[in-house]
C-alpha cells in the first residue's frame, strides 16, 4: 500500500485516473451529496484542481483509492479544512483502505497548520458515518456553522489531540 500527496502541478494527470475509478460506480451518491449536481469529468477535475492536498492510494501499483482535503466545498473558519471526496473503489473495501486514507488526510491537515479537520457524510453511507465514530470523530449538528445547502450528516476531528 503506498500513500501519495500530489503536487499542484501534477494533479491534473490524476483526473483521468480518478474519474475512471469513480465514474460508472453504483454508489457515486455516497461520495457526492447532490443529487441535483451529478458527478461528471468536469466535477472531478474541480475538485482535484482546487484542493489543498490531493492524495492518492495505490495497491501493488494500481489506483484503489483517493481524497482531497479542500476549503473550497464550504464556508469554513480560518483553523479548519475539508476532508473531502473520500473514495475507495467498492472491489478494495472492507480492507481498511478508508481508514488508512483518511489518517493521512489528518496528518497532512495538521501538517499544513489546521486544528480542525471537518467532514461531510452523505445520507445512507452508513460505512463512512461507522469509520468516523472508529477514528474518534464526533458528530456535530449544523445549526448554521457550516454554509452548505446539502442532506448530510457533519463530524469532526480535532487535529490537536495527537492521538492519530
Amino acid at each position: 500500500m503506498e500513500f501519495e500527496v500530489v503536487g499542484s502541478r501534477d494533479r491534473v494527470g490524476w483526473v483521468e485516473p480518478c474519474t475512471s475509478l469513480f465514474l460508472g460506480k453504483t454508489d457515486c451518491s455516497l461520495v457526492c451529496s447532490r443529487q441535483d449536481c451529478p458527478v461528471t469529468e468536469s466535477v472531478i477535475h474541480r475538485w482535484i484542481t482546487t484542493c489543498e492536498s490531493l492524495r492518492i492510494l495505490r495497491v501493488s501499483g494500481s489506483l484503489i483509492g483517493f481524497a482531497t482535503l479542500s476549503r473550497q466545498e464550504c464556508a469554513l473558519q480560518p483553523h479548519e479544512i475539508e476532508a473531502c471526496h473520500l473514495y475507495i473503489d467498492p472491489k478494495a473495501r472492507k480492507q481498511y483502505f478508508g481508514s488508512q486514507l483518511l489518517l493521512s488526510l489528518q496528518r497532512d491537515a495538521k501538517s499544513l497548520g489546521y486544528r480542525r479537520l471537518v467532514g461531510r457524510v452523505a445520507r445512507g453511507n452508513d460505512a463512512c458515518a461507522a469509520m468516523l465514530s472508529r477514528l474518534s470523530w464526533q458528530h456535530v449538528a449544523n445549526q448554521g456553522l457550516f454554509v452548505c445547502d446539502d442532506p448530510v450528516t457533519w463530524y469532526e476531528r480535532n487535529l490537536m489531540d495527537a492521538s492519530f
